[in-house]
């Protein structure tokens, strides 16, 4: 009789905002308290639903400037006339009056009306004033700037959306202001400092998101932007959830154009609005591995959308991303193609779009490159370790030339992930050493400045999943000790992660992950089962409820992942959960078979295994059913 001896599958498991501190005191926005920032409650009611959670962010306290007590969106025509006195000119053009003065040290101001009610004022200096001293003046300092969007020939600026103050600079190295424009506070204003802000601030960007939402509810713009950030925090399937109760109404969704302000084409004012939520709700299914109803949502839009380059673009990425994980896998050739299209697409609209579009246009730009990257290594490519390595590179000119923090950036952050994911999917034949050390320090860096707990939630679970993936690449060259360390490091990150609450998802999905990666190198490595076994019990509850946190992992993975851990419970004498997990293992592998993932003989060695399992057991029917499955996926022998 044959030794008894179960097999080991082949897969072994393995432009930010600036922050600044009133005129002259002929020239003094009223002041208003700062609000304090509301602290994020450490538990909500409803666990497994963390939205409320989430919806905890600081509040905002929007107030327009004054000028000689003329506000923006209050004041009227009479009121000026007293506070001002008779201007040095006046027009009036379909009902918008434009009043000028000169007062103080500005060479003019511009005070413009419409239905008797100042709309705008704007105040040029007569001689450039030193951004620094406005900040200290005005005390701007408690607030967050952000780049303006300024139309064509308009001098470069600031904007601060809680005042609706805008700033003017001077062309040149040195921040030199030379006009500041008064308005009310508007939403868009918001929305633009969210977006624009490249630094792990999730809270403060969720505060003027929702702030943009009390003074437009209707926003499609903020709405996407916070399903973006939730689900980048790895709260997915909370942000479809609001996604789909928030769409705006088919009354609301084609407004009139508005006309177009500070840079913003009309068609960016106004919107597609079901297209940008049908698009964004896309994303997030297929985030969760919900292929048809990723595609559902996406429709036809990937083919149209023409006169909306930037979500045409984010359309055509997301229809990528839909084909590259489609199970049965399709034509790899096929998948790039489409990543070429939305490429191309980006590209053009970085290149002629407004602000806001490039902004955009950027982002998908480097996710197609870095997806193009994954896909090349995945696949059966020629010289693919050279390619993926110049998609790589071609995604690393588009990082940030100098961000912020010290070097580091949350694009160089995503950037130093995906280059781990392609090393691992390439045998680990590059080294992981330099470039854990690099996430290490950046972790440290990033955990001393960020300054709520969602954005500390992310760096830790993205540092811990960083590490997994580089104990996997060491693990493949060798380095089976170092790789135990990294895994061992990981497991205890994510693991703290994991437990806090509400729960975090990818947190919980890549600690099994380390988990398992942690018994097999006691399982396979040190043939110390026992050890190992402890490891896979804390995997098992992991691995197969939080799967569609990590979207990319394939049945037949997870299937032989449960097939390792049953060979390590049945030997360390837990032999029926040895065999239960050996079942389930062969199901999720049945599966993938089914869905066309793999080919029939990936069941063989699951077989193999419950045959002789079945046997000790005294299941001789069962026994012999799975020998007759293990014996048709035998190999012949090769010839001597």
């Amino acid at each position: 009789m044959a030794p008894f001896m179960l097999r080991i599958p082949s897969f072994v498991g393995l432009f930010a905002p600036i922050v600044l501190a009133t005129l002259s005191a002929a020239a003094q926005p009223t002041p208003v308290p700062a609000p304090a920032p509301a602290p994020a409650p450490k538990t909500v009611a409803n666990e497994a639903d963390p939205t409320i959670w989430l919806m905890s962010v600081p509040k905002r306290h929007a107030a327009a400037a004054a000028f000689l007590r003329i506000t923006p969106g209050e004041t009227t025509r009479a009121a000026v006339d007293e506070a001002m006195g008779e201007p040095k000119s006046r027009s009036d053009d379909q009902g918008t009056v434009r009043l000028t003065y000169q007062v103080g040290p500005f060479s003019s101001v511009d005070v413009t009306l419409r239905d008797a009610v100042v709309a705008s004022i704007r105040a040029v200096f007569e001689s450039p004033k030193e951004l620094d001293a406005l900040v200290r003046e005005l005390d701007l300092g408690r607030f967050a700037m952000v780049a303006d969007a300024v139309p064509a020939g308009s001098p470069r600026g600031m904007l601060v959306p809680d005042r609706g103050l805008r700033i003017g600079l001077a062309d040149g190295p040195e921040l030199l202001v030379t006009e500041i424009r008064l308005e009310p506070p508007a939403a868009r204003d918001f929305i633009r400092r969210a977006r624009f802000d490249g630094g792990i601030l999730f809270r403060e960007q969720l505060a003027d998101l929702e702030q943009a939402l009390v003074m437009e509810p209707d926003s499609t713009d903020a709405l996407v932007a916070i399903a973006r950030i939730w689900s980048r925090a790895g709260y997915a399937e909370p942000a479809r959830r609001r996604l789909a109760a928030s769409t705006p109404s088919a009354a609301k969704a084609n407004p009139t154009p508005a006309p177009a302000t500070n840079g913003e084409s009309a068609s960016e004012a106004a919107g597609d609005r079901p297209a940008a939520i049908r698009i964004e709700r896309a994303r997030l299914a297929c985030m969760l591995g919900r292929a048809d109803e990723s595609r559902a949502e996406l429709g036809e839009l990937a083919q149209g959308l023409d006169d909306q380059p930037a979500l045409k673009c984010r359309a055509l990425l997301v229809d990528a991303d839909i084909l590259a994980r489609q199970r049965p896998p399709v034509d790899s050739k096929r998948v790039l193609d489409r990543y070429l299209a939305a490429i191309d697409a980006a590209e053009r609209c970085f290149k002629g779009g407004t602000p806001l579009e490039a902004h955009d246009a950027h982002d998908v730009l480097l996710e197609a490159h870095w997806d193009s990257a994954r896909v090349i290594a995945r696949s059966a490519f020629r010289n693919k370790e050279e390619t993926v390595a110049k998609w790589l590179a071609n995604a690393e000119r588009l990082l940030p030339a100098d961000p912020a923090l010290d070097g580091l950036s949350l694009s160089h952050w995503d950037h130093m992930l995906v280059r781990l994911e392609c090393d691992v999917e390439l045998g680990g034949r590059a080294s992981s050493r330099d470039v854990e050390a690099w996430l290490s320090r950046a972790a440290d860096r990033w955990l001393g400045a960020v300054r709520d707990d969602l954005g500390e939630r992310y760096v830790r679970a993205s540092h811990g999943q960083g590490l997994h993936l580089a104990a996997r690449s060491l693990l493949m060259t060798g380095d089976a000790t170092i790789a135990e360390t990294l895994a061992d490091r990981a497991a205890d990150i994510l693991a703290a992660t994991a437990r806090q609450v509400p729960p975090h998802a990818p947190s919980e999905a890549w600690l099994g992950q380390a988990c398992f990666l942690l018994g097999s190198i006691n399982a396979v490595g040190r043939r110390d089962h026992t050890a190992a076994s402890r490891w896979y019990d804390k995997a098992i509850p992991l691995l197969d409820a939080r799967r569609e946190s990590i979207a990319d992992i394939p049945g037949r993975e997870l299937g032989d992942q449960m097939v390792s851990i049953g060979i390590s419970q049945w030997e360390s004498g837990d032999r029926e959960e040895g065999a239960r997990c050996t079942e389930r293992g062969l199901t999720l592998i049945r599966e993938s078979i089914q869905a066309g993932e793999c080919p029939e003989d990936a069941q063989g060695v699951a077989c193999n295994n419950l045959a002789l399992m079945y046997g000790e057991l005294g299941r001789s029917d069962k026994a012999r059913e799975m020998a007759e499955f293990a014996r048709r996926f035998e190999k012949p022998a090769a010839p001597r």
